[in-house]
């Protein structure tokens, strides 16, 4: 298992929902009428408060990733029956191989056998509990080497639920469906919960994986109405402030000399070759996960170059003084002191000049964010007065710009699922018919702003077809213009 900061750019597109409907277009449904459930909120896609326990639901989870740990013949087979177009999914040939593979099947099946309870049993039994405490040593130990394979394991358990509901809507098991889902969208809370932003990014993949079963739901004949289901939902679903609280402050907590204590001039020295050497011997950790041989000779020769500070000393005395220290005090530092006064508050600045955005619409923060990564890399390459002495920033800071558009990525598919769900409501109350615009509906509200652009969803209706166009960033380099053609099934 590699590290949890390094698997961050290899669970990026996963996160942000690799091989859904958000990389496919046009994404093509044909949704069926549905009139709204009585009472409303009749379905809901999270465990409901009267079946919620007190307890830790991590202790469950993990029972489950004991209990079962199959083949990896078993998870390639469920990952080739999730990518399957539903139409195909639903052929009695495929149910009954499903049915049929023992292996699969006995994952969620909810049966007992010589006393084992399958792992549906214990992943809904741990859904339903309230907390969910995955006791990462944070404060115990460097927080970059921590390791995450439940996490992992997590995800996998993920895809079978996303199984068992596609099955039971396939069967035309509604109610199960969405009960299953809930199980689904409750790991994806509680997954989150670690606070690394690992574990939120997982979190959204784990929503992700119900978010393409619902775009089935929507198309079946006689499947209830989810529209107020999905109004309902937390938002954001996946709360990112635990993981990015955590990674604001892991720095302090994996090297703590960095803290501001009083020191004798001796211990000063002494701190200042230990955070050099701690940070090489991380730096070597890191360089065997396939980072470029030739990057991290420039940073280990930029570690050795402790030396100048004596040559930088103005501008590094210049620096602590914009940020708030007094100058008689500054000019009074020792090198080793200097050194560690800067390589902190460098740190600091780089870092929250791209996570002050973070809270913010990704609209708003986009541009901020960005502008704050070109600056990083320039810090990165030794360029300007944001040089560090040792790279902190420039190793360590997460792609921020990406962890953010993938929760707006989230937050858009459960806008896009609401409008689908709309439509359907309106079809309902008008003989088949789609709207002729957003606001012709007139039934339910209807979201009308990309979450990821800030710019209104572009819709228009051909003849019998309704074309909703998630537009593009221009001018950004990212390329997610998706397009939805939605029908109404016959």
């Amino acid at each position: 298992m590699k590290h949890f900061l390094l698997i961050a750019a290899a669970l990026l597109p996963l996160a942000s929902g690799q091989a859904s409907a958000e990389d496919e277009s046009p994404v093509r449904l044909a949704i069926t009428p549905a009139v709204e459930p009585l009472p409303a909120l009749k379905y809901q896609l999270l465990p409901k408060f009267i079946d919620r326990r007190p307890g830790n639901a991590a202790l469950r989870y993990t029972k489950a990733m004991l209990d079962y740990r199959p083949e990896a013949k078993v998870d390639a087979q469920v990952d080739a029956w999730l990518k399957l177009p539903f139409a195909e999914f639903a052929k009695r040939e495929t149910i009954d191989a499903i049915r049929n593979s023992h292996d699969t099947y006995k994952t969620f099946e909810a049966v007992h056998q010589s006393n084992v309870t399958y792992i549906i049993d214990d992943l809904r039994a741990a859904a339903r509990l309230e907390s969910c405490d995955w006791e990462l040593p944070i404060r115990e130990q460097m927080v970059f080497a921590i390791k995450l394979p439940e996490v992992q394991e997590m995800r996998r358990m993920s895809r079978y639920v996303a199984l068992r509901a596609r099955l039971e809507l396939a069967e035309k098991k509604y109610a199960e469906a969405v009960e299953t889902l809930g199980v689904g969208y409750a790991m994806a809370r509680h997954v989150s919960q670690g606070a690394t932003l690992i574990n939120g990014l997982v979190g959204v993949a784990v929503a992700a994986q119900m978010d393409r079963v619902l775009l089935d739901f929507a198309q079946m004949p006689g499947a209830p109405s989810l529209y107020w289901a999905l109004t309902f939902q937390p938002r954001p679903l996946v709360d990112p402030r635990p993981g990015l609280e955590m990674e604001m402050t892991a720095l302090l907590l994996s090297f703590p000399a960095l803290q501001t204590t009083e020191r004798s001039e001796e211990e000063w020295k002494i701190t200042a070759q230990r955070l050099a050497k701690e940070f090489t011997q991380m730096s070597a950790l890191l360089s065997n996960e396939g980072q470029p041989a030739e990057w991290w000779s420039k940073v280990l020769g930029q570690v050795a170059l402790m030396t100048q500070v004596a040559v930088r000393r103005d501008s590094l005395q210049a620096f602590l003084v914009r940020c708030g220290a007094d100058q008689k005090d500054v000019a009074g530092l020792s090198d080793a002191q200097l050194f560690i006064e800067f390589s902190r508050l460098k740190y600091e600045d780089l870092r929250d000049d791209m996570f002050r955005w973070t809270m913010l619409p990704y609209p708003e923060a986009r541009r901020g964010i960005e502008a704050a990564e070109q600056r990083l890399a320039k810090a990165k390459a030794g360029n300007g007065d944001d040089q560090e002495i040792i790279p902190f920033a420039a190793l360590l800071l997460p792609a921020v710009a990406q962890v953010s558009k993938t929760y707006a990525r989230g937050e858009r598919r459960l806008d896009v699922l609401r409008i689908v769900e709309g439509f359907r409501l309106h079809a309902a109350k008008n003989d088949g018919r789609l709207p002729t615009s957003l606001d012709d509906v007139q039934v339910v509200p209807l979201p009308k702003i990309d979450a990821v652009t800030g710019r209104p969803f572009e819709y228009s209706l051909k003849n019998d077809t309704a074309v909703l166009t998630l537009p593009e960033e221009r001018g950004t380099g990212h390329k997610d213009a998706l397009t939805y053609e939605i029908t109404v099934a016959k």
